[in-house]
């Protein structure tokens, strides 16, 4: 999981003419493609192993899905569910970063973890945008990675390998991250990150109690500082919940 120095580092990637890129297309986008589908572009992984046969998935002996459904988590192995909800949570801490340009090398170590969880799931991770370029460009390369090339690709690969639990977790610790750069109490952009994660949580099985103190502030209007500690309450929190799940 994400230390509180790397939230403070994200935090630091702050809304500002990032409004030009809007965030209304996260009503539309899911991330998990149809299960009879391909990856979607993986944005220059040409080559890498097939998902799901180059690495054994924790939670099964064959490193496959359990036949009949997603696998559950074995005594001493890590959940695939969490393993998923991590996998979003990182990315999107590794995209905003890299975005921000702070702290440095903060993105790449984060990026080396989100790709050690891919590799445990059976799929690879996209390389990040350039992170060249002026701070609008950056924040809209940012936005366009994480809802397309890599949402895509490992939302699919979730859905189709583990089901649509699996990548609705993915999806809701992505999209509840942008937060982090989007959040304006009582912003439409604000209210519309919020509805969907609480749509999304509801198709992943997600408690919740889990992301409610997260809901009650965004409607609060709470200041931004506010929301930054309690994303990080529930990274946490989610990511226990589902140890044994």
């Amino acid at each position: 999981m994400r230390s509180g120095v790397i939230h403070n580092g994200i935090a630091a990637a702050r809304r500002s003419t990032v409004c030009m890129v809007t965030v209304w297309a996260l009503a539309a986008v899911t991330l998990a493609c149809s299960s009879k589908g391909k990856d979607a572009p993986s944005s220059g992984l040409a080559g890498a192993a097939a998902p799901g046969t180059s690495t054994p998935v924790p939670g099964t002996s064959s490193g496959a899905p359990a036949k009949g459904g997603a696998p559950t988590a074995e005594p001493g192995k890590v959940s695939t569910r969490q393993l998923a909800w991590d996998l979003g949570d990182t990315l999107t801490g590794a995209a905003l970063l890299n975005a921000e340009g702070l702290p440095p090398d903060a993105a790449a170590r984060m990026f080396a973890q989100a790709q050690s969880i891919a590799a445990k799931l059976g799929t690879e991770v996209p390389p990040l945008p350039s992170g060249g370029g002026t701070k609008v460009s950056k924040d809209a390369d940012m936005l366009a990675y994480l809802l397309g090339p890599a949402g895509k690709k490992l939302g699919g690969h979730l859905d189709r390998t583990y089901g649509k639990e699996h990548a609705g977790l993915f999806e809701v610790a992505l999209k509840a991250n942008l937060l982090y750069l989007m959040y304006q109490p009582g912003a439409k952009d604000t209210l519309t990150i919020r509805d969907i994660n609480k749509e999304r949580a509801a198709k992943a099985r997600l408690s919740e109690s889990l992301l409610k103190p997260l809901i009650d502030k965004i409607n609060a209007k709470v200041p931004y500082e506010e929301i930054k500690k309690e994303l990080l309450k529930m990274s946490e929190a989610v990511h226990s919940y589902l140890a044994d799940k």
